[in-house]
């Protein structure tokens, strides 16, 4: 009981010393204006860190943020710090920048730099401008601002670093979604399988039992069972895949908790002979109990996987406690987000249990799961579209195809994410599901 307690408050401290990093040393603001474009754009969503204004700490170059009043009331600015108390600035006719006699090499600069500026900046005070010269209302109208004026200042830093830190920045994929394109028969998955290794891949995961939201043009019935012959389907179309890919590598079964009791415990053990990494949802997420009762009848070298349908750390509680799964698989968009399932991995950490992001997804929540998989230590492998819409990298301004090679997805340090949305690809791509013979989306 007592080592019981002991894992629960491990989890419990891990979470809060996240949300104390998250909640009370960081925020997120709105950027509103087009005063620091192109670097920030209107609308756009950035990290604020309060620890420098703890630290009484800013540095030219830094991105701040302060509260700025007029005739119009209060406002929140953001601008670039361009000099620091005590150095002396000097806009030069060509539209230069100068400070202490050097001119600035600003690459960051939108636009000419205009003004009449030549002076010292005083002592408490820093000399902001926007990045946007021609569009931006800074020092160079309001003065220099006292540092005890500045409220924070932009976390230039990718998000696995407020998460905690990285263990990795190579984050290990299976694919998904490889298997659309031929008919549910063994040499149509073997073929596919081989693609998918040829590709760099080590970990595939497929449905055998071909339900209808595959294209299959079959069905279950009613009482979610399968025949004799459906059953050996089933088999043979997984011991086709093992055989194209080898006994290296990784075979996960999905099950979409659409078959009964019986059927589900029935396929788990003779699919146990083919080596399979996980089994996956063999009970739907309603009951602990009844995956309980498959724990102890699947074979204890069987996996099972389960989490794509249970929300937030209370929801896994149940499993976790229950010992029914060896992996769990929080959806990124449905779990609660990223601080969300760093909370859940820390808590499955305590019972030795595994994650392995559940991500059919899109590029944003690919790289948001990839983040917190790089900033948790009991990380196994992350889902990856590998048959995916042909504009998945047309919405993003630095390209998945080019993140992802020998299976692994390879993150940047650039801030967030590592991407920025292109807006106007993205509206062209509503995603509406259609009958398309080849995939799922247009």
């Amino acid at each position: 009981m007592n080592v019981h307690l002991q894992e629960w408050g491990k989890a419990i401290l891990q979470a809060a010393v996240i949300i104390v990093i998250l909640f009370f040393f960081c925020w997120p603001m709105r950027i509103s204006g087009s005063s620091m474009e192109s670097t920030m754009k209107d609308g756009e969503i950035v990290l604020m860190s309060r620890f420098a204004t703890m630290q009484e700490k800013y540095e030219t170059g830094d991105i701040v943020m302060f509260h700025y009043y007029d005739a119009d009331g209060g406002k929140t600015v953001v601008k670039r710090i361009i000099a620091t108390e005590g150095d002396h600035i000097r806009i030069l006719a060509d539209g230069g920048v100068e400070v202490n006699g050097a001119r600035l090499q600003e690459e960051y600069v939108h636009g000419r730099t205009d003004g009449l500026v030549d002076m010292t900046v005083p002592k408490g005070t820093v000399f902001v401008m926007g990045d946007n010269r021609g569009e931006s209302f800074d020092s160079r109208n309001m003065g220099a601002i006292p540092c005890e004026d500045l409220k924070g200042k932009v976390l230039n830093t990718p998000c696995y670093e407020l998460l905690g830190g990285a263990y990795r920045k190579d984050i290990l994929l299976y694919a998904n979604y490889w298997f659309t394109k031929g008919r549910h028969n063994e040499e149509d998955y073997a073929i596919q399988a081989r693609v998918v290794k040829e590709a760099g891949f080590t970990g595939l995961k497929f449905d055998p039992f071909a339900h209808t939201n595959y294209f299959y043009g079959e069905d279950l019935t009613s009482n979610l069972t399968l025949t004799p012959a459906q059953q050996d389907l089933a088999f043979n179309v997984s011991k086709a895949v093992r055989e194209a890919v080898g006994p290296e590598m990784d075979i996960m079964i999905e099950t979409h908790a659409m078959l009964n009791y019986r059927i589900a415990v029935k396929m788990a053990k003779r699919l146990a002979g083919l080596d399979i990494a996980w089994y996956e949802e063999p009970a739907g997420p309603e009951s602990s109990q009844t995956l309980r009762a498959m724990r102890e009848r699947i074979p204890s070298d069987v996996a099972i996987c389960v989490g794509e349908r249970h929300y937030t750390r209370f929801g896994i509680r149940s499993l976790l406690e229950k010992h029914v799964c060896d992996i769990i698989m929080p959806d990124i968009t449905r779990c609660g987000g990223p601080s969300e399932m760093r909370r859940m991995a820390a808590m499955a950490e305590a019972y030795n249990v595994l994650i392995a992001p559940h991500n059919p997804n899109g590029p944003l929540s690919t790289l948001a799961s990839a983040h917190v998989c790089a900033s948790i230590p009991n990380f196994f492998r992350q889902e990856f579209m590998f048959n995916d819409v042909a504009w998945r990298d047309m919405v993003i301004d630095h390209p998945i195809s080019e993140m992802v090679y020998d299976g692994h997805l390879h993150l940047s340090n650039r801030p967030g994410l590592g991407v920025d949305l292109v807006e106007d690809e993205l509206e062209r791509h509503p995603g509406i599901i259609t009958d398309a013979p080849d995939n799922f989306y247009i």
